[in-house]
């Protein structure tokens, strides 16, 4: 995206860690590592809830992230 300065900026969660954690921090996602389920659980308790497991952090926030929006846009008719 462009930024108001005129330089441009690449938003890409999947393979940003910072980027990845501030959508962590902002959407309030639950977190959380099981050897023995396959790696890491991401949840978003709040109405509806979207949880998803992958081995990769980085992916697992981003596909909750996604889900998340689906649930809204199908919330909202779309």
């Amino acid at each position: 995206f462009k930024h108001s300065s005129g330089a441009y900026f690449s938003y890409d969660p999947l393979h940003d860690d910072a980027q990845m954690a501030a959508l962590v921090k902002k959407l309030i996602l639950h977190v959380t590592h099981s050897c023995t389920k396959g790696g890491w659980l991401v949840v978003h308790w709040y109405t509806p809830v979207s949880k998803t497991r992958n081995t990769d952090l980085n992916r697992a926030v981003v596909m909750c992230v996604a889900q998340m929006q689906a649930a809204k846009e199908a919330k909202e008719g779309k």
